[in-house]
């Protein structure tokens, strides 16, 4: 058990971790409050090489009302992540300039990521992605989840899955998307 609460810095302002070895790591029962950064900020976690051969997993966690310009929550970059039962409430991306302010609960690039009831509840995004931002190269699985009074400025006010050239293989299964909201796709967004 953990509480990580009023943190700054400039990536990960909760935790950040850079890892090119291979294992696993589990962060269980913490909560994340009011962490501010750029990039993560809650957590912030990237591998120098796509290959996922790092795993961090997240279980029974809250992640709330923390700041980033992408992935207010959580940031994957190039590493596996497992999410079970985790609540990401209320965290905001902000968006200053260019393409920033994506990813209100969660950003994801290069990524395998399962998430498996978690919930993702008043997040905003600046710009795209209010509960999940996902860029390219992603394969994701999401069951028994909600997504619920999350919004974006622009796209994808639950879940954000980057344009046309996006290379991301997503599936959602027996999960919720209520009352989210954004000028294109409120609940998802491509």
């Amino acid at each position: 058990n953990l509480f990580v609460r009023v943190n700054h810095a400039i990536n990960g302002g909760g935790l950040a971790i850079y890892s090119n070895q291979a294992g696993d790591m589990t962060v269980a029962n913490c909560i994340f409050d009011s962490n501010n950064c750029a990039e993560g900020g809650a957590i912030r976690t990237q591998a120098p090489v796509h290959g996922h051969g790092f795993h961090l997993i997240l279980r029974d966690c809250t992640f709330q009302d923390n700041r980033a310009y992408y992935g207010a929550g959580v940031w994957v970059h190039n590493q596996r992540i497992t999410v079970e039962n985790c609540l990401f409430k209320a965290n905001t991306a902000v968006f200053t300039s260019g393409v920033n302010g994506r990813g209100g609960g969660m950003r994801l690039s290069y990524t395998r990521a399962d998430i498996d009831r978690t919930r993702f509840l008043g997040n905003f995004s600046e710009n795209r992605g209010g509960g999940i931002e996902a860029t390219s190269g992603n394969t994701i699985e999401i069951t028994q989840s909600v997504f619920a009074a999350n919004s974006a400025t622009w796209e994808g006010g639950g879940f954000y899955s980057a344009g046309q050239n996006a290379t991301n293989s997503i599936w959602i299964i027996n999960s919720v998307f209520a009352n989210n909201l954004s000028y294109d796709g409120s609940a998802i967004g491509d």
